[in-house]
């Protein structure tokens, strides 16, 4: 078996993601390229930390450009409930 990210093969302990096998030192986030050991999120580029996807990808509220995570669309534009 293969690694997904390095392509090297895996003997011993790995994770399975989606069906595809990783080393565990190559479940790595995307943006600040720790260890993946908790709750992640994943998109097309990789995985990331929920705290470094949030910093990342959501969405944004309009009046203070902090992520709104529990937000209220108002004429289309996030903001915080």
């Amino acid at each position: 078996m293969l690694c997904r990210e390095c392509s090297e093969p895996i003997a011993g302990s790995y994770v399975t993601i989606n069906g595809e096998a990783y080393h565990k030192g190559c479940f790595v986030c995307k943006e600040c390229k720790e260890h993946i050991n908790s709750k992640f999120y994943s998109k097309e580029d990789g995985f990331y930390h929920e705290s470094c996807w949030i910093e990342k990808h959501a969405e944004r509220c309009v009046a203070c450009g902090h992520p709104a995570l529990e937000k209220v669309l108002v004429n289309g534009e996030a903001y915080h409930k």
